[in-house]
């Protein structure tokens, strides 16, 4: 009779992707691996969706006319960071708390972004008509275009963290992503049909948005939570008051600076930067990511203050890999993709690196403040990095052009994050110290 003995089974391929999930959950506590992944994905896709269409207008439009769509959109994008006035903030906190509440923060969206998006597009395009300077070199028909859209952004800024606030994550994805896809798909087109003007690619744009608009206000007619607990307005200003000032930080520090740097440098630099910009903002799309995804999960106790430490040095060790990525490709990248006349682009990648992998370290513990109402620690780090980026801004763009206001963003994103680690620091030890007494 014949005997076999089984061989003991060795470790396969099932077996190594359920260690690698269980490092995933030891690097990432507390929130959904399938969340962190599609976020995570589809911010992949739009940054390289968007990296399409901003290679098609750097070659269509030539480095004037890339810098004049740069500028455009920046004016929605700096009504969005300037005008929204923390009530995006405000809307990911308490919208998740019930049907009643979100039906709330749905109606004050509405009716601020009607007011403050028109009073800020139309009273930039009116003072642009008194002093010319403050359109930053857009006509006026172009900057009138530019300023009718800004109600629009805001209230999809608006409406889109109302529902990170109800953990509606995926369908934020599919939406953004939607969104960017029909930008791209526009500005190929008229790239491939050799009509591509500044214009019509700003037009393109206007479309995405609206489209990402009506999307948005069809997701806020679903029920996610049953009716309960409302927001008193109290409350709600409050806290977006005091989310306001990091918000900037956050959103801002890069966008915000290329109207300064058309004033300070002139209309080559902002094309430099802003070829270089989605390049350097790749590092930030694992700590957005888990910031993204952390908000609805703190506000409902299942991520604490050590578990976000542990998901911000797990985006520290993958934005540093990311970096020294970046840094290599660049020079082989940018050229080779935008063309020879952009090469300076690299430089200003370079200068932008640092500060950005030490910002991805603290982007995870600001959106733990942000979650549990503890705003001290980040309006101060805020304050202090908005007036680092400002003075480097001035002292470094007029002489080294986007470069120097790589630098500058830079050196705001160190002050954050030296400022707020040593501030969150100082209260933890001040909260340990009674407790061992």
């Amino acid at each position: 009779m014949l005997t076999f003995t089984r061989r003991p089974s060795t470790p396969g391929r099932p077996v190594r992707a359920s260690r690698w999930r269980g490092h995933l959950h030891r690097a990432l506590p507390g929130i959904r691996l399938g969340a962190v992944s599609g976020t995570l994905g589809a911010r992949i896709g739009t940054t390289g969706l968007g990296a399409v269409a901003a290679i098609a207008a750097a070659r269509g439009l030539g480095t004037h006319g890339r810098a004049l769509l740069a500028l455009m959109m920046a004016v929605p994008v700096l009504c969005t960071v300037v005008g929204v006035l923390g009530l995006d903030n405000a809307n990911a906190r308490f919208a998740g708390r019930s049907h009643s509440a979100f039906r709330q923060v749905v109606r004050r969206s509405v009716v601020f972004a009607a007011i403050a998006g028109s009073v800020f597009g139309g009273g930039w395009w009116v003072c642009g008509l008194i002093w010319p300077v403050v359109r930053f070199g857009i006509n006026p028909r172009l900057a009138l275009l530019s300023a009718a859209v800004c109600p629009v952004c805001l209230l999809v800024t608006l409406l889109s963290t109302a529902e990170i606030g109800r953990d509606h994550i995926a369908a934020y994805n599919v939406i953004m992503t939607v969104t960017t896809a029909v930008y791209v798909a526009g500005v190929v087109v008229l790239f491939a049909t050799g009509t591509l003007t500044v214009a019509r690619c700003f037009l393109v744009f206007t479309v995405s948005q609206l489209i990402a608009l009506v999307a948005f206000l069809k997701l806020a007619t679903g029920r996610v939570h049953p009716d309960g607990e409302q927001v008193s307005h109290r409350e709600y200003r409050s806290y977006a008051f005091r989310a306001y000032l990091p918000n900037l930080v956050q959103y801002g520090m890069l966008r915000m600076d290329i109207p300064l740097i058309q004033v300070l440098a002139g209309t080559t630099a902002v094309a430099m930067y802003a070829v270089a910009l989605p390049v350097a903002e790749i590092l930030m799309l694992i700590p957005t990511a888990a910031a993204l995804v952390i908000f609805p999960r703190v506000t409902a106790g299942a991520v604490d203050m050590a578990a976000a430490r542990r998901i911000g040095r797990t985006a520290l060790v993958a934005s540093a890999a990311f970096a020294a990525v970046t840094a290599l490709a660049a020079p082989v990248l940018v050229p080779a993709v935008y063309g020879t006349e952009y090469h300076n682009s690299v430089a200003v990648v370079w200068c932008m690196l640092p500060g950005l992998v030490l910002f991805s370290a603290v982007r995870v513990r600001q959106a733990y403040l942000a979650a549990t109402d503890q705003l001290k620690q980040a309006i101060m780090a805020t304050a202090v990095a908005a007036a680092a980026c400002l003075l480097c801004l001035v002292a470094l763009a007029p002489r080294f052009g986007a470069a120097g206001a790589g630098l500058a963003d830079s050196a705001g994103y160190l002050a954050f994050a030296v400022v707020l680690v040593a501030a969150t620091r100082r209260r933890d030890r001040r909260h340990w110290w009674p407790s061992r007494c």
